[in-house]
């Protein structure tokens, strides 16, 4: 009863869950009180592991980004780009990111099956308002369905 007496007390001063005041009379009791404040440590643990998990992953795609614009001035310090270069390829990829915030455009209409993706195409063809150059690119299929304001 004694080492359960020592180790309710360290877990006491470790765990700040009292000053003393109220002990435990019997042995049941002290282990009831060890288990419950070992449990309480776990319980503790976890949710501030979540709570960093969830904070972590909310800005995910940003991390994503930073790294990608890492790796590219990376890649055109290695290769000498001339400056003007660089700063067209940056400006690229910022204007990706405030358009799209990680979202790869190219990975979603792949996910697709083949006639959404036509679909979508044609939308993007009649939309973005190049219709004229891209015409030719759009199915004739799904060209009725453009509006005739735009034709």
């Amino acid at each position: 009863t004694l080492f359960l007496a020592n180790l309710f007390a360290y877990y006491l001063r470790r765990i700040t869950t009292g000053f003393g005041d109220i002990v435990p009379l019997h042995i049941s009791e002290t282990v009831w009180c060890i288990v419950s404040m070992f449990v309480g440590v776990i319980i503790t643990a976890l949710t501030i592991a979540n709570i960093q998990s969830l904070v972590t992953s909310v800005d995910a795609p940003r991390l994503n980004y930073q790294r990608k614009m890492e790796m590219i001035k990376k890649y055109m310090r290695y290769r000498n780009l001339p400056k003007g270069l660089q700063d067209r390829v940056l400006a690229f990829y910022d204007y990706q990111w405030a358009k799209l915030k990680g979202a790869d455009e190219q990975e979603f209409l792949m996910e697709l099956p083949q006639t959404l993706q036509q679909q979508v195409t044609n939308f993007m063809c009649r939309v973005s308002g190049h219709l004229n150059e891209s015409v030719n690119a759009c199915h004739p299929k799904y060209e009725p369905h453009f509006p005739s304001s735009t034709l």
